[in-house]
């Protein structure tokens, strides 16, 4: 498979990036969790994530950008511990379906892979990336680029200023009673809507691996183009 984005870049962000990023981080959940957001979501958090120990922003991180500077597209990658890899892809709901989330994935898995010579031959990498289960074209990608789903949860905003002051036990908690329809894929809290809102969530894992089945899997790729 070949992918070209036409009229797009491919680049490392800069520090300057943070707000674009945060922004279009928010723009993709709202479009995902009924425009809402669930996560803190700001420029602060985004800067606070670059300057991570272990994290090098400029291999570690992917900007995929119009001819006009907008930010359409954002992925990074991040070890938690060794062999262990989180990732974060997000794409434009608005450019969705250009090959850009293929070549973020594909990147994403080529820096995991640069790890892979400091390991023992043939240790194990696992690459876990996490997408909205409303994103379904995310979700069908994922297990197109070999990505199995290997959990899932269930993430829940409660506004509490919007909350009646009965709901609020004295000991300042909240209990909501959830029921989860594991089928539909929905889940629904026994109290007013406007004081909640949910979405869940697929972890999706790709295991890589040093040594002759990395190199292989390598060479089965064509270019891309950008």
């Amino acid at each position: 498979m070949i992918v070209r984005l036409h009229n797009l870049s491919a680049r490392p962000p800069t520090l300057k990036d943070a707000v674009a990023v945060a922004e279009l981080l928010k723009t993709c959940e709202r479009e995902e969790v009924e425009n809402t957001t669930l996560t803190e979501i700001s420029e602060e958090e985004i800067r606070r994530v670059w300057h991570t120990p272990h994290f090098h922003l400029p291999t570690d991180a992917w900007v995929i950008a119009t001819r006009n500077g907008q930010l359409v597209g954002y992925a990074d990658i991040r070890s938690d511990m060794v062999g262990h890899y989180n990732a974060l892809l997000h794409v434009h709901p608005d450019y969705r379906g250009r090959g850009i989330g293929t070549l973020l994935i594909w990147l994403l898995e080529e820096r995991a892979r640069h790890h892979l010579a400091t390991l023992k031959i043939e240790q194990r990498v696992g690459l876990y990336i996490t997408a909205s289960s409303n994103n379904l074209r995310a979700c069908t990608l994922l297990e197109r680029e070999g990505y199995r789903r290997v959990r899932s949860f269930w993430r829940v905003l409660i506004d509490v200023h919007e909350m009646h002051s009965s709901q609020i036990a004295s000991n300042g908690k909240v209990c909501l009673d959830m029921v989860v329809d594991a089928q539909q894929r929905v889940a629904h809290v026994e109290q007013s809507a406007a004081i909640y809102s949910t979405c869940q969530y697929a972890v999706y894992e790709k295991e890589l691996r040093a040594g002759c089945e990395a190199v292989a899997e390598a060479l089965t790729r064509e270019p891309l183009t950008v």
